[in-house]
């Protein structure tokens, strides 16, 4: 990458209301995933949200993760955690539907 990927949120939702919640999830997964060793690439996920603030939809994009020190079975392991953490958050509600593309870089 010449510049790291940063998150792009599309539809009425903003950064500043999205960021608190999706940083919340994200250092969660990291302690959750901390035991099984260290991993290296890039995960990006696809949030689909309702004007409701409920996740229609969550599917990874993209997945180059791969283990430094961990075991290599854990990867379906840590893909299972992280959508089921990025799963179980509730956005605020908006006029209309967003959608957030949100890398993640292992390192």
């Amino acid at each position: 990458w010449f510049a790291d990927p940063k998150p792009c949120i599309e539809g009425a939702l903003t950064a500043r209301r999205v960021a608190p919640l999706l940083d919340e999830a994200v250092d969660k997964f990291v302690r959750a995933i901390a035991p099984l060793g260290a991993w290296h690439g890039v995960m990006s996920l696809r949030l689909e949200i309702t004007p409701s603030g409920v996740i229609k939809n969550c599917r990874i994009l993209a997945d180059t993760l791969v283990p430094l020190t961990g075991d290599p079975a854990d990867a379906q392991r840590i893909r299972r955690l992280l959508l089921a953490q990025i799963r179980a958050l509730e956005f605020p509600r908006a006029e209309t539907g967003s959608v957030i593309t949100l890398p993640l870089i292992f390192r």
